[in-house]
């Protein structure tokens, strides 16, 4: 009995622990500033605008592009394609097509590596090796990287503002993978 009225009483004032702080917490922090997006990595656009962003990342095969490029094409869609450099050097003629039918052509990295485990050089690399191809086939110049997998360090950031870029995430995962 005694040992029940403990753990009661115990478990009673770590809520009130607990729900304390998060109060102290709401209340001593701003809630906009809880959530507020990095300066350097974009998980959003414009929230005032109705509007939407669709990225497609592109970096196996292309079976299913013609039929995606068709879709967006009779809904009057446009999406930025992120492309990784070893498909696009496998996949020059889509790669121009994509970009002829009006979409936008981001850089995914060159090998599709897991950019957080990555040094600063490595991962100005993987985004410049893809930026010269991409380059080289459209001569454009691309201006947003979004990290494979959606890993990335401060060495990322860094390496992709150096370079020009915005590093881009997304809001909602499709979980397609």
């Amino acid at each position: 009995m005694k040992n029940s009225l403990f753990y009661g009483i115990l478990s009673n004032a770590l809520i009130i622990v607990i729900f304390c702080f998060l109060a102290c917490f709401a209340f001593l922090k701003d809630s906009k500033e809880v959530f507020k997006p990095s300066d350097d990595v974009f998980y959003m656009g414009n929230t005032e605008k109705n509007e939407v962003s669709l990225m497609i990342n592109v970096y196996w095969g292309e079976e299913y592009l013609d039929d995606m490029l068709k879709t967006l094409e009779d809904n009057n869609v446009n999406a930025t394609f992120f492309v990784g450099g070893v498909w696009v050097s496998k996949n020059p003629e889509m790669l121009e097509k994509i970009y002829k039918s009006g979409h936008e052509i981001a850089n995914h990295g060159f090998y599709h590596k897991d950019q957080d485990k990555l040094t600063f050089e490595q991962n100005k690399q993987e985004i410049l090796n893809n930026h010269k191809l991409v380059n080289k086939i459209l001569g454009i110049n691309m201006n947003l990287f979004a990290p494979p997998s959606g890993a990335y360090s401060q060495n990322t950031i860094k390496a992709a503002k150096e370079l020009g870029y915005k590093t881009i995430m997304w809001s909602k995962d499709t979980i397609d993978w």
